[in-house]
């Protein structure tokens, strides 16, 4: 990474709500899940990211952090959908809660960002979005993840995203998130 350069992540910010429910549903998981096969992450880290933008000016970043002001205020609502692994069960990295969007302006939100990440230059994810929510990281070399999920009851609850937010992301033993600009969401 070049010096001074960030690496960002446009994302839903959950509210306390969504995120009581997931902890439960994440201690029902701990219990189901025994021993060192996953390393669970925290509730602060739960944000249903749209876009990534590593490697970043500073440049960049502030504008960026400027375009937010052009986004269409929506109400956008999710609602918790079921449990998977990514990127698929015969290698799995990552067991995700995946979200529906029943409104389908998160994947609205999520499109109008596009054009002002190729007009800064950083790089689109092609892959169609599955907005999730990471619950946990499965240790590698674990082939042999073989969990029933679908024996884990997912409560099937909508709720209203409050913000989107343009965070800063720092790596070291854990990933850490320093909010750059948030953006309110209207209600229904």
């Amino acid at each position: 990474m070049g010096k001074g350069n960030k690496n960002l992540v446009f994302a839903f910010e959950l509210p306390e709500a969504a995120i009581r429910t997931i902890e439960s549903l994440q201690h029902d998981l701990q219990r189901h899940i025994r021993g060192p096969l996953v390393r669970w992450t925290s509730p602060e880290a739960w944000h249903v990211i749209t876009h990534k933008a590593d490697n970043v000016s500073e440049k960049t970043a502030q504008n960026l952090r400027d375009a937010m002001s052009l986004f269409r205020k929506e109400p956008v609502s999710f609602t918790l959908w079921a449990l998977d692994v990514f990127p698929n069960v015969q290698n799995p990295k990552k067991l995700v809660l995946r979200l529906a969007d029943p409104t389908a302006t998160g994947f609205n939100l999520h499109g109008s960002h596009v054009p002002m990440l190729l007009r800064e230059a950083v790089e689109v994810n092609a892959r169609p979005w599955q907005p999730h929510i990471t619950l946990g990281s499965i240790a590698g070399g674990r082939s042999g993840f073989n969990a029933n999920l679908s024996s884990i009851h997912v409560p099937q609850e909508t709720f209203q995203i409050p913000k989107l937010t343009l965070f800063e992301y720092f790596r070291d033993s854990s990933v850490r998130y320093e909010p750059i600009r948030k953006l309110s969401l209207p209600r229904t």
